[in-house]
């Protein structure tokens, strides 16, 4: 694990919020493995912790996953041409996308309100809805947002019905998810 880069969900909010559902934070490191911390353990004097309570490597491809979302106990790791869905209690991931061609994958997200629905930004600057209650093999609606990468997708807090879209060289848009 030493010299490992590790990108982190909800870390900010596991340090500013009390009331965190899950004391979980998920990363990766440089080579794709896929990590699950609990921030919470503490070490001490008679106790030595450790704070990895779970290694994958069934994804390891030497380059690093370029996005991670969780949702509840499921996990999903987005990779440069593939994504893939993890549940906490199992070693090896539960679904694993078709090759996606075309364009890299840049950024994605589950949907907040709707399970099985995944949001996949691409390079290219097309969005990706793949609901997984009605196909697998295909996403199932494409939108060209922009011309340029799509490099980050989000919902709004507040409006969870409301994909807050950033580009590569643009400045951000609303849409209102179908």
């Amino acid at each position: 694990m030493s010299g490992s880069l590790f990108q982190f969900l909800d870390f900010k909010e596991a340090q500013n919020e009390k009331k965190l559902q899950s004391p979980l934070v998920v990363g990766t490191s440089g080579d794709g493995d896929l990590y699950l911390f609990d921030w919470t353990l503490r070490p001490s004097d008679d106790v030595k912790v450790e704070l990895v309570t779970k290694i994958w490597t069934q994804e390891r491809s030497y380059r690093p996953c370029v996005g991670l979302d969780r949702m509840g106990d499921i996990i999903l790791t987005l990779h440069d041409f593939h994504f893939c869905l993890w549940k906490i209690d199992c070693d090896v991931p539960v679904f694993h996308s078709p090759f996606i061609s075309g364009a890299q994958i840049l950024c994605g997200c589950f949907s907040p309100t709707r399970p099985g629905v995944i949001y996949i930004g691409k390079s290219d600057g097309w969005l990706d809805v793949w609901d997984l209650t009605d196909q697998s093999h295909k996403e199932t609606m494409k939108f060209q947002i922009s011309s340029k990468g799509i490099s980050a997708l989000l919902f709004h807090k507040n409006m969870p019905n409301v994909l807050v879209i950033l580009y590569i060289y643009f400045p951000l848009s609303l849409i209102k998810s179908p």
